[in-house]
């Protein structure tokens, strides 16, 4: 992982020196002899946005280091997040990824769901923080199908109905 940030941190700083943009070959802070020099010369540094979701494409499958990604601000998460959930059925990711498919349902699709005693009462409370479905752009139907079998095995005693008595 850290090879591979390295020559990606390489790439970026050929790229966009010179430009104003980033400066990532310049982190040499023993050069300032004291903290309000380094504080006067300190710029904010800003990555465009199509730059990040450069970035992020090629981090597509180091998922430990796309969540860090998620973390650190707003506009990392926003382009981040895409790259994340393009493929997680990718590896046998928790069965709770179910969860949160199913909170990207409509309220008739969950309805239907629940109606059908597909599903039980998800909790109604939880909205989804983006579209998570409309970033799958992988499937691999063996380990959605092991994903989807774990979910029901969980949730089949969480939700299960008893019988009505009359």
């Amino acid at each position: 992982m850290g090879r591979r940030l390295h020559a990606l941190k390489g790439n970026l700083s050929s790229l966009f020196k010179g430009k104003g943009v980033l400066d990532l070959c310049n982190n040499d802070q023993q050069s300032h002899t004291n903290s309000s020099t380094f504080r006067k010369q300190k710029r904010k540094l800003i990555l465009p946005t199509d730059v990040l979701i450069e970035i992020f494409s090629h981090l597509e499958d180091d998922y430990k280091t796309l969540q860090s990604c998620v973390l650190v601000n707003r506009v990392w998460c926003d382009n981040s997040v895409p790259s994340l959930w393009a493929q997680p059925f990718l590896d046998l990711t928790p069965s709770t990824i179910i969860d949160v498919y199913l909170t990207c349902l409509t309220e008739p699709e969950k309805n239907y769901l629940i109606d059908n005693d597909i599903i039980g009462v998800p909790n109604r409370r939880r909205v989804p923080a983006f579209d998570y479905v409309s970033f799958l752009r992988h499937l691999s139907m063996g380990n959605l199908f092991s994903i989807v079998q774990r979910w029901t095995d969980r949730t089949q005693t969480k939700y299960s109905v008893s019988p009505k008595r009359f």
